[in-house]
């Protein structure tokens, strides 16, 4: 279940996503915000497809994402 609202559109992320993000950039830009959302969701679900815990799996899709921070 919290994959199937992971992959649907932006209007489905769970409200931690979109606080993590929020954290994370630094621009009102939508279509900035967007990308990263995108980039923190696709990561998230590759790790946990991986077999990581979905906590270290945050974490760790988190801090690739902080890498490319504006």
């Amino acid at each position: 279940m919290a994959n199937e609202l992971l992959l649907g559109t932006i209007d489905n992320d769970p409200p931690w996503i979109n606080e993590l993000v929020t954290f994370l950039v630094n621009t009102k830009d939508k279509n900035v915000i967007n990308k990263y959302k995108k980039l923190f969701r696709d990561l998230y679900l590759d790790y946990l497809r991986e077999g990581m815990q979905p906590k270290i799996a945050i974490e760790k899709a988190k801090n690739v994402v902080m890498h490319f921070k504006i």
